[in-house]
């Protein structure tokens, strides 16, 4: 130890100077040769003076740009109060699933597993399970419902009253007392039949017998009734008539979601269908709007047209006669015929001739109207005395307005007896009667239903009645309509089909009727020549029958040549579109003929006194004007005998 004590001590100075020398050398590798001082961005290296640019070059950069753009910033705020909304109105709510009804994933396993079974005896083979469908014996076709058959027709028109709001009762009008807001209104209600029998039969043809009793059920969804108008002797416009009568639960019909296959409708299909279940009265057999007893046609359920009714009127129809029945075609041939006849004479009569000079016609301060036709209406005059010269007319038949015998195409022959009584052609004011509905689930099945079903039905085998609504017909109009159904699918939504779009699909939808006979909507207005143009005088009587407010309004108007038939009077509008054209005698009918023109066709016609007075609708107008008032006096006898004479102020 001393050696080694020495050995340093002698050369310590050497030592001190090596360990120098090795410090010096670790700081020059460490601070020198490998800088700690870099810095790595990415994949670039940066030493202490590299920092300072490179950040001012990329960092501070981007970031003054950013900082002078003079866009907005868009910041989402939570709509708070909103979400709150929705959370408390079920919005986005997701449905609720009920199994087998509103479930759109539900699928239902057509091989039912079968229950533990008790040894059976030696040779007996086991009865097979009525509920369970083999795998081959998927439903390998839809049932297809068989086409409704056209029953009957009722049409009328009434005085309506407006709907109450949804779930509140409809208010009884008092009879003969229209309340605020009540219209008139004409409407048209078609009926058909379908075959329980023919449904039975398609049902079993598909197969559907095989199936568990819970796909063999169906219900009705939805009728669908189309109307077509006729124009210019084309039928046109075809719409799908809305359902706008009330519900028998106050509430507004379910809307249908449509019949494709989609998935965002399976829901909605589903849904419709929970509320078709229990709505299959108002589907099928829909109830009318209410009504003001004596006050119009009151609805019953189609059968004997008991109300608005008319003969009829060859006139007035414009359609192919290829459709009509012969009496109607023959009715409808002679009248255009007698028509052309007329416009031929008149075609005669226009042509110049040497002639008298005649009078000139005072009071209108205009040309002579007696020589030809004028067209243009003038203004009504009741200082027109000065008869027109007459000139010389070939007598013609005059063309008759109706035929002798009253036709009408939706009525049994033995309800149209032409005895011009309110029975024939409709009092428009006959007492309310009775409707006399069928009663669900004895004429019809509500809800789900099995038309295969071997069990006794009330409704098994029956002609279910099936009708709807058009409360959106124009008078003088002429309509026809053709009708279908829809069943639900007994399958939608399992997998029993083959294939399994069968299970998709979720109507039966069944093909359209016929069109129906079409049906004419009698006019508003009717008028007919009542006295005048006799005796040298240039004006002629028109009596001028308006339907307002569920009754006949009569008045009587002075007419004269150039004068439009009718006018507003004590608030009634009595305006016709016809212009008196001409007087002409007619010397071996010892009668005038009254030559009208339409102010919207052109179309010529000729009326005349003794003709019109013998006209059946005319008759029947007049009776029921007045029996009407007869029926006021009596009700105003016997208010004012019951309560002092206050009857009025009632």
């Amino acid at each position: 130890m001393q050696k080694v004590t020495a050995f340093l001590e002698q050369h310590v100075q050497w030592l001190a100077i090596g360990l120098g020398a090795l410090f010096c050398l670790y700081m020059t590798y460490s601070y020198v040769i490998t800088p700690p001082a870099e810095v790595t961005i990415g994949s670039d290296t940066f030493g202490p003076s590299e920092i300072d640019p490179h950040t001012a070059d990329t960092v501070a950069q981007k970031l003054q740009a950013e900082m002078q753009k003079s866009s907005k910033i868009k910041m989402d705020v939570p709509q708070y109060v909103q979400a709150f909304q929705n959370v408390m109105t079920w919005k986005n709510a997701p449905p609720v699933t009920i199994v087998r009804l509103t479930d759109p994933a539900y699928t239902m396993d057509v091989v039912a597993p079968t229950a533990p079974q008790q040894p059976l005896p030696p040779g007996q083979q086991p009865l097979p399970d009525p509920n369970v469908v083999a795998q081959g014996d998927k439903i390998k076709a839809l049932p297809v419902p068989p086409v409704p058959k056209y029953a009957d027709v009722k049409y009328g028109r009434s005085v309506v009253v407006p709907q109450p709001a949804p779930g509140q009762a409809a208010a009884v009008p008092a009879p003969g007392v229209v309340p605020p807001g009540a219209v008139d209104k004409d409407w048209v209600t078609q009926m058909w039949t379908i075959s329980m029998a023919d449904l039975d039969a398609a049902f079993r043809n598909a197969g559907m017998q095989k199936a568990p009793p819970d796909l063999r059920k169906t219900m009705f969804l939805q009728v669908e009734m189309v109307r077509e108008e006729m124009v210019d002797g084309q039928w046109v416009n075809p719409i799908v008539v809305p359902h706008n009568t009330p519900m028998r639960t106050g509430q507004p019909m379910m809307a249908y979601p449509g019949d494709e296959a989609k998935p965002e409708l399976r829901q909605p299909q589903f849904q419709y269908a929970m509320w078709a279940a229990t709505a299959t009265p108002d589907i099928i057999q829909p109830i009318f709007h209410v009504t003001v007893p004596n006050k119009g046609d009151q609805w019953t359920k189609p059968g004997a047209q008991v109300g608005l009714q008319q003969i009829f009127n060859p006139a007035l129809y414009k359609g192919d006669v290829n459709l009509l029945p012969k009496d109607q075609r023959e009715a409808v041939m002679q009248w255009r015929r007698d028509q052309q006849r007329l416009i031929n004479e008149q075609k005669k009569l226009n042509r110049p001739a040497p002639r008298a000079p005649s009078a000139p016609s005072g009071g209108r301060g205009g040309p002579d109207v007696g020589d030809g036709m004028n067209y243009a209406p003038g203004p009504r005059s009741s200082n027109s005395h000065n008869a027109p010269p007459v000139g010389a007319l070939p007598h013609f038949a005059l063309p008759p307005r109706v035929p002798q015998r009253g036709f009408n195409p939706n009525v049994p022959p033995d309800m149209m007896e032409m005895d011009g009584g309110e029975g024939a052609f409709g009092g428009y004011g006959g007492a309310p009667q009775a409707p006399g509905l069928p009663q669900p689930g004895t004429d019809y099945p509500t809800g789900e239903f099995d038309p295969s079903d071997s069990q006794p039905q009330p409704w098994k085998n029956k002609e279910v009645e099936i009708w709807a609504h058009d409360d959106q017909v124009a008078a003088g109009k002429t309509y026809r309509y053709k009708m279908r159904y829809k069943l639900k699918n007994p399958i939608f939504g399992t997998n029993a089909g083959d294939p399994a779009t069968l299970g998709e699909q979720f109507a039966l939808i069944s093909e359209f009727s016929p069109w129906t006979t079409p049906i004419t909507v009698p006019s508003l207005v009717n008028f007919f020549v009542a006295g005048g143009g006799l005796g040298g005088r240039n004006t002629v009587e028109f009596e001028i029958y308006r339907w307002d407010q569920g009754q006949q309004k009569v008045e009587r108007f002075s007419v004269s040549p150039g004068d439009v038939v009718g006018w507003a009077k004590n608030g009634v509008d009595f305006s016709t579109d016809w212009t008196v054209v001409d007087f002409r005698e007619d010397a071996r009918a010892n009668d005038r003929q009254i030559l009208l023109v339409n102010n919207k066709d052109g179309k010529v016609v000729a009326r005349s006194f003794q003709a019109d007075a013998k006209d059946k609708l005319y008759e029947a107008l007049k009776k029921q004007v007045k029996d009407a008032k007869a029926a006021e006096n009596t009700a105003a006898a016997a208010g004012g005998a019951t309560v002092g004479g206050t009857a009025a102020a009632r």
